[in-house]
């Protein structure tokens, strides 16, 4: 009996070669057309040139060899392979004298698992594609296609391979339910760059389980309020209750607020400061890199940088000012920012901010601000400078804006650029579509994000839901890095 396994990377395929080598009445053979592939297509792999030396390149060879070469002494034969490595052009009538079973993994699964191994993977290199092809020529030539997924496999092992033993005509073992740690003797040469956990391995390693839905509820309560003097002026509070905030203090953000219409609004804050920078808040497309801020997914995403420790903004922190004008002129009004010493070891200068907002010409809005970043070190302190425009047209805006820090320390400066593009379909509805990227000195690889959200409103209720995606989440390639995030979420007015 000769049983074909195909499979795609990342898909156990390893484990049920170890399982099959373990029989005493079965030899194996690891991915026998994988030089032949390289070969052919001039992919370059780890450990290319070993592989290609190890293996003949000629598909109708290895054929052969499959066919008729003796191995190790087995009434029977596993063979291994990767459904990718099955090239257009190669014959496949060969199939028609063996097994063929079929290998499945969730997708998501694979290419996670895959993308750690090999980064910039497509399609191609995960093997669906032609796993379904090969599927269809089983079927074509009147086999029954054997089809066993990996899941149930890791979730029962005795049970499925049980299955898998009866539907092949073959006798089941206790044998094939673990192995010795360290590979097998028929293990391909690339074992050494693929097969790490593999070789590790003593058995199949229990069910993959879903991580499921994670839900969340926010923590904080707001006061504020607020009246007018009788001299004009008006004065405002504000305080944040927040369970997370750090000792001593149970309160977050609070400030109070004097304004009138002549002299404009000057804000102190006592914690949770803006300056003219940030005070410009958020991105064009409402940072949707936050949306993936701190996901438990092995790997810690950063904000603006954070990620690589340098959370490099003009934030104000405590005890700070924020002044706005009055209009300078019509649609035109200014403002300022002070933010004071930073309270370090090392000495550090108070540092300022302007800002600039115009509403002058309907529909249209502009905004641009520079302001001192006083960090808790020199080589981490510089400045920040924010732009933003929009341009709202009947049930149409469009928005764009641009984020960019400079810091003395090389490596650190970071960029975001963001646009976004909103449609009102009624009071009650209306649909966005935004996209950020990242440009992060330290890394050659740009972080990309896109979202694509609705909101509606019925009476003092509005629901939201959003697509959001990030490609290279920490300025990385890895498979980890790119994320899918579905979001839906409920506030209420009262």
């Amino acid at each position: 009996m000769q049983i074909a396994m195909w499979s795609g990377p990342r898909n156990l395929s390893t484990a049920m070669m170890y399982s099959f080598g373990n029989r005493p009445d079965f030899d194996v053979i690891d991915e026998p057309f994988y030089a032949a592939y390289l070969n052919k297509t001039g992919i370059v792999h780890p450990m290319r040139d070993e592989i290609i030396a190890s293996q003949q390149i000629d598909p109708e060879c290895v054929i052969n060899d499959l066919l008729n070469k003796k191995y190790d002494g087995g009434s029977h034969r596993y063979q291994k392979h990767m459904t990718q490595h099955m090239l257009k052009g190669f014959d496949l009538t060969w199939m028609k004298k063996v097994i063929n079973v079929f290998l499945i993994r969730h997708p998501a699964r694979v290419i996670k698992s895959f993308g750690e191994k090999l980064n910039n993977a497509t399609i191609e290199d995960i093997g669906f594609k032609q796993q379904l092809n090969l599927f269809n020529y089983v079927s074509k030539i009147g086999q029954k296609p054997i089809v066993i997924d990996s899941f149930d496999i890791r979730k029962d092992p005795r049970s499925a391979l049980e299955c898998l033993c009866l539907e092949v005509g073959l006798e089941f073992m206790s044998e094939m339910l673990s192995w010795p740690k360290g590979g097998h003797k028929s293990d391909g040469v690339w074992a050494s760059h693929w097969y790490g956990s593999g070789h590790l391995s003593e058995g199949f390693s229990g069910e993959e389980l879903n991580a499921g839905k994670a839900y969340t509820m926010g923590n904080q309560l707001t006061f504020s309020g607020g009246g007018e003097l009788d001299n004009g002026l008006s004065v405002s509070l504000s305080f944040v209750l927040d369970q997370g905030d750090a000792a001593p203090s149970p309160f977050d953000s609070h400030s109070v607020t004097i304004s009138s219409d002549t002299l404009g609004s000057i804000k102190f804050m006592g914690e949770g400061g803006s300056t003219t920078a940030n005070a410009i808040d958020g991105s064009a497309a409402g940072d949707i890199w936050d949306k993936f801020d701190g996901l438990t997914n092995a790997m810690a995403i950063g904000s603006y940088g954070q990620a690589t420790g340098d959370s490099n903004t003009a934030t104000a922190g405590d005890n700070a000012f924020l002044y706005t004008s009055p209009e300078l002129m019509e649609g035109l009004t200014a403002s300022l920012s002070y933010a004071p010493q930073a309270s370090t070891a090392e000495p550090r200068a108070s540092g300022t901010g302007v800002g600039l907002n115009y509403t002058g010409v309907e529909g249209l809005t502009l905004a641009y601000a520079k302001a001192d970043i006083v960090n808790s070190t020199k080589a981490l302190s510089g400045d920040q400078t924010v732009m933003e425009a929009s341009y709202a047209y009947g049930p149409v805006t469009a928005s764009y804006s641009k984020w960019e820090s400079d810091v003395d320390t090389a490596d650190k400066d970071m960029e975001v650029s963001s646009f976004a593009i909103s449609y009102t379909v009624s009071d009650e509805l209306s649909l966005t579509y935004g996209m950020e990227e990242m440009d992060y000195e330290g890394s050659s690889t740009d972080a990309e994000y896109e979202s694509v959200s609705v909101s509606y409103v019925t009476g003092g209720m509005t629901i939201t839901a959003g697509m959001h995606e990030a490609e290279n989440a920490n300025f990385g390639t890895a498979s980890n890095q790119d994320i899918e995030k579905w979001t839906l979420g409920a506030s209420f007015a009262f």
